[in-house]
């Protein structure tokens, strides 16, 4: 007898503990599901539209197709944007079609609800699968890394770039992130600095928002200069300050160099790491501060456009990614 065929419906909040499970299966050893799963999905502000595959007969979710909303615009001009992520499916119900029917399913909502575009950064292995959805794949968004403590990250590297490849350790935060009351001029710099880019917004709504996930170790620092976005951890024997984001109080990307040379004397790091565009207006100051690429190459940062406006938009402006825009910072 052939098996029932799975049941595609929308993520609700009660199915938080077996889409922990199936992530548990996915990703085993990897900690902060429960907390990723809550901030992503579960919390409204959030705007999740999550598809899951579920088996009728018990309940399981063998699948799920996180989307979550983001608010980008350019040029004064609002956007409906969505972030794929948090994507995966059961490794015992893989090369059954879930994952495509998923991204289908996904897609023919988002168009339902008027969207643009969608974004996301996929893993090697899933980036045919987009592709033959009619993903394109834009160049140019790479970690770079500028060496502090160039003594120490010379010795690491003569160790073996395993040492410091992976995932980063990350410390807790001490200190709770201040909102717009200590941040809206940086906000508003931000804005002018990114007026002819595509680009997140960070509205009050959607800052409270994004940091609000429990356990992701934000950090900010706010001078006369800007604000940083950061988190700090270990990556093999190097102390590390991974930025989200930096936002100058004015246009002038120039006063990167002031935020981040404060953030060094304040955290004292061995390296600096930043997931950037190159499209970004910030990209040349971060190479001009001693920024270097990543030798491993660009991250897998696929597009897809929905609607004409967002095909349009595509095709004309300069995309401006940071690794604050993507759900794994």
């Amino acid at each position: 007898m052939a098996e029932p065929a799975l049941l595609y419906r929308l993520y609700a909040p009660d199915d938080a503990p077996a889409l922990t499970r199936l992530y548990e299966r996915v990703w085993p050893g990897r900690e902060g599901h429960q907390e990723y799963i809550d901030w992503a999905f579960t919390d409204p502000r959030g705007g999740s539209s999550t598809v899951l595959a579920v088996e009728p007969a018990t309940g399981r979710i063998v699948g799920c197709r996180g989307a979550t909303r983001w608010p980008f615009s350019v040029g004064g001009e609002s956007l409906l944007v969505r972030q794929f992520h948090g994507t995966c499916v059961d490794p015992e119900s893989r090369r059954l079609g879930i994952f495509t029917e998923m991204n289908r399913r996904s897609l023919a909502l988002f168009e339902e609800e008027g969207g643009d575009l969608i974004y996301n950064v996929s893993v090697d292995e899933s980036r045919s699968g987009y592709e033959r959805l009619g993903w394109v794949y834009r160049p140019g968004l790479r970690r770079l890394i500028k060496p502090v403590r160039r003594l120490r990250f010379i010795r690491a590297l003569m160790g073996g770039r395993k040492r410091i490849g992976g995932r980063p350790v990350v410390e807790p935060a001490t200190e709770p992130i201040p909102y717009l009351d200590t941040l809206g001029s940086c906000l508003q710099g931000r804005r002018e600095l990114l007026a002819d880019s595509l680009a997140v917004d960070y509205t009050e709504a959607s800052t409270t928002w994004r940091f609000s996930k429990r356990g992701s170790g934000h950090r900010i620092h706010v001078s006369s200069a800007g604000a940083v976005v950061y988190r700090f951890g270990r990556r093999g024997p190097l102390r590390e300050a991974y930025i989200g984001d930096v936002w100058p109080r004015s246009a002038d990307p120039s006063l990167m160099r002031d935020v981040l040379t404060e953030l060094i004397d304040i955290e004292r790091p061995d390296m600096i790491t930043f997931v950037i565009t190159r499209e970004h207006p910030l990209y040349g100051a971060c190479r001009r501060f001693g920024f270097l690429p990543d030798p491993g190459g660009d991250l897998n940062l696929g597009t897809k456009a929905v609607s004409g406006r967002g095909e349009r938009l595509l095709d004309s402006q300069p995309l401006a990614i940071t690794a604050l825009d993507i759900d794994t910072f």
